[in-house]
């Protein structure tokens, strides 16, 4: 006659607690890993959206301030404005702020409008300063701050201001 033992079968109740121990263990380990890569990659392209978008309207603004005839606003040094008014080629461009979700800068050229922050930055504080004196070169300082749309998991915003001063 044979006899069939079922003692070594299966688990004992102590052998899988330990198993769900340690793989709880492991899935808070892997968990915290992902979230932490995800956090970085949003950083990562809010910074990015913020840099790019930024270098470009500081790249258009000079490369139109370059070409203008005239600024006509801020109409005199040491003015300030929240927009700028340049004549090119007989064109009046214009730049503005346009406040809402987000807030972007906008450019009216001859009756055509673009906005020109994407959809992943927003614009504030936009300012046109005129400096110099009356008799010298006409001189902009353009400022302005960008900030990311997207945020990371902690709920951060990239933030960064940008200033420079262009000659006619």
């Amino acid at each position: 006659m044979i006899k069939l033992s079922f003692r070594h079968l299966g688990f004992t109740l102590v052998e899988m607690l330990i198993y769900m121990g340690l793989l709880t263990i492991f899935l808070a380990v892997i968990g915290t890993i992902f979230f932490s890569i995800i956090d970085l990659q949003l950083e990562s392209q809010a910074t990015s959206s913020v840099s790019e978008s930024g270098r470009y309207l500081l790249s258009r603004i000079s490369y139109d301030v370059h070409r203008a005839q005239s600024i006509t606003t801020p109409a005199s040094p040491g003015l300030s404005s929240p927009s700028l008014v340049l004549s090119i080629g007989g064109v009046t461009y214009t730049y503005a702020e346009v406040a809402g979700t987000p807030a972007f800068l906008q450019l009216t050229a001859g009756g055509l409008v673009d906005a020109l922050t994407g959809s992943d930055a927003q614009i504030s504080n936009f300012s046109a300063t005129r400096v110099g004196n009356a008799s010298g070169k006409n001189s902009l300082k353009v400022s302005f701050t960008l900030e990311s749309v997207t945020t990371s998991l902690s709920q951060k915003h990239e933030t960064k201001d940008y200033s420079t001063t262009i000659t006619l």
